[in-house]
């Protein structure tokens, strides 16, 4: 498996504004209190744990074998009105490499939680809202115009799914 060489947050914990953290082979993280270094290290505990999941139906697995993050409120930076939490990561090579975004959200995008009958559980099983990928490869021996593919989705309020029977 590829390395990870760049993390991207915004919204998450104490990181309200949009961290691009370039990682390499030995990265130490220094501070004072509270600057963050947990934070870093709990949002990549986190996307490995919810890389390992096998169910389908936990987009984000805030509490499991390696994290227990409690609920979606917990982790989303408090003063973000859009209740919305963005991680992101680039892995690969000098070959090909891969750059994925994810946003989070406590319901899906559209959902009024006044409206549902059991709000609260959007709180533990947050949703997908966005996903964007897009993978370069580098390689002198591949068509220019075939060097890049990009992979997309968004949810809306018009394609939601009823998720409680």
């Amino acid at each position: 498996m590829a390395p990870i060489t760049e993390l991207r947050l915004r919204n998450f914990k104490s990181r309200r504004d949009q961290l691009a953290l370039e990682l390499k082979p030995l990265t130490i993280f220094a501070g004072a209190n509270n600057a963050g270094k947990s934070t870093v290290i709990q949002s990549i505990l986190l996307l490995k744990q919810t890389l390992e999941n096998q169910e389908d139906e936990q987009p984000l697995v805030l509490n499991g074998h390696i994290l227990r993050m409690g609920s979606f409120n917990d982790v989303v930076h408090a003063g973000d009105r859009k209740n919305r939490l963005h991680m992101g990561f680039t892995s690969g090579s000098s070959s090909r490499e891969a750059a994925c975004d994810l946003t989070f959200g406590a319901g899906p995008k559209g959902w009024k939680p006044e409206r549902a009958e059991d709000p609260d559980i959007y709180q533990l099983e947050p949703s997908l809202q966005k996903f964007s990928m897009v993978v370069k490869n580098h390689r002198p021996d591949v068509d220019p115009d075939e060097r890049e593919e990009t992979y997309s989705f968004k949810q809306s309020a018009s394609n939601l799914t009823k998720r409680l029977d």
